[in-house]
């Protein structure tokens, strides 16, 4: 899977997002926020889920190699 695919570019963006979120969202509510829904705990399932799989699309994608530009 080359890094100009579309699935790939779609993948980085959302991966973005979620990084985005967690960097901001997170620390504020382990600091403030005192309760706990089950939605809040199945996104949070999902974006431990989408890390995991993270994992496994980067080791299938395609790295140009450096010393070819």
């Amino acid at each position: 899977m080359l890094e100009n695919n579309k699935f790939r570019q779609f993948w980085d963006f959302f991966q973005f997002i979620l990084i985005v979120y967690t960097a901001t969202y997170m620390p504020f509510k382990i600091a403030f926020v005192n309760d706990d829904t089950t939605l809040g705990d199945i996104w949070t399932n999902f974006m431990d889920v989408f890390f995991i799989c993270d994992i496994f699309v980067v080791f299938i994608s395609a790295y140009p190699d450096p010393v070819t530009f």
